[in-house]
This record gives C-alpha cells, sequence and structure tokens, in this order.
C-alpha cells in the first residue's frame, strides 16, 4: 500500500513504481490522507485470434452513502439508436462535453455542478473511450463507490497525473455532499 499525506507524497511513490515494475499488469491500493484508492492498469497484448486489450481503472469509496449516482460515458453509435427509443442523456450546458459524452443521473442539478470546472472537463475531454460512474458495491465496508474506467493504458506519469488529479478532485466534491 502506498501512504501519504496528500497527492504530492502519493506521486512522488507512484512515479517510482510506474518507471521500475513490470506495467503488463499494475494494481496499487492508495491512502492518500484518510482517503483509499484503487489504481489497476492491465495490459494483455492478446495473441494469435485475439486483440488484446489496455484498461485503466481508478477506484475509491465514497464516505457519502446518498442515493446520488451518475454514470458518464463516451459517445457510441449505439447511443444514438437508444435515444430513438428513448434514452435520457443529461445536457449540462457546456457544448464540447455535451457533444462528446452521454451522461445519465438521478440528480440533473448535482451533476451538472459537477462538470462544471473547466479543468475536469478538459481531462476528461482529453480521455479516449471511458466510463465514470458512482456504483453500488453492497458489501459491508461502503455502499457507493467512484469509479473511473479507461479503455487504454495510461502507464507514463505525466499522462496519469491529471486523470489521478481528475479522480481526486470528483471524489472530494462528493464526498463533501
Amino acid at each position: 500500500m502506498l501512504h501519504g499525506k496528500n497527492e504530492e507524497e502519493v506521486w512522488k511513490q507512484l512515479d517510482i513504481d510506474l518507471q521500475e515494475v513490470d506495467l503488463l499488469h499494475y494494481q496499487a491500493a492508495i491512502m492518500q490522507g484518510t482517503q483509499k484508492l484503487y489504481l489497476d492498469i492491465g495490459i494483455d497484448p492478446g495473441g494469435g485470434f485475439e486483440s488484446g486489450y489496455s484498461t485503466t481503472t481508478l477506484l475509491a469509496p465514497l464516505s457519502s452513502n446518498d442515493d446520488f449516482r451518475f454514470a458518464v460515458h463516451t459517445k457510441h453509435i449505439t447511443d444514438a439508436i437508444g435515444k430513438l427509443f428513448g434514452m435520457q442523456d443529461v445536457v449540462i450546458g457546456h457544448t464540447d462535453f455535451d457533444e462528446k459524452f452521454i451522461i445519465k443521473t438521478n440528480n440533473e442539478a448535482k451533476v451538472k455542478a459537477l462538470f462544471n470546472d473547466s479543468s475536469v472537463r478538459n481531462i476528461l475531454l482529453s480521455l479516449p473511450h471511458f466510463t465514470l460512474e458512482i456504483i453500488d458495491e453492497n458489501d459491508s465496508l461502503h455502499d457507493n463507490v467512484l469509479q473511473l474506467y479507461i479503455e487504454e493504458a495510461i502507464v507514463q506519469p505525466e499522462r496519469l497525473r491529471p486523470v489521478y488529479h481528475t479522480f481526486v478532485q470528483l471524489l472530494q466534491r462528493l464526498n463533501e455532499g
């Protein structure tokens, strides 16, 4: 487990890890202050008839167990079909963001406030296909979890750190209520 009082201390350790370990599969449990986070980077080059995959996942339990839920994902062709059949997509009022992503939530005002920060939107706009959502884990340790699942292995510290920072920002805002 990596420990740090703040993001700077955590990143000193992560930066070393990302340069020294086998990055075909990297997992880290992180304790930043009192917040526990998990980082998972997976690369499967495939072979034979398999095409392989690569992913980066950030996951963290939320201290707030309210009923607020949201999910943001990069638009796919199937979303256009879903909209024809009544799928809802929240418009947050930032054209570039609204055009690239599908946003579902049970609280439009809260999700609009969450993504009002341009630095958060810009990092998410820079990512390849991803899903960012609150999921209900239904276990004894915690109920709600914030998860960012990116369909790319981001192994370069200079690319991963802004993503990590943005994830932590969202996590803090959600924990504040």
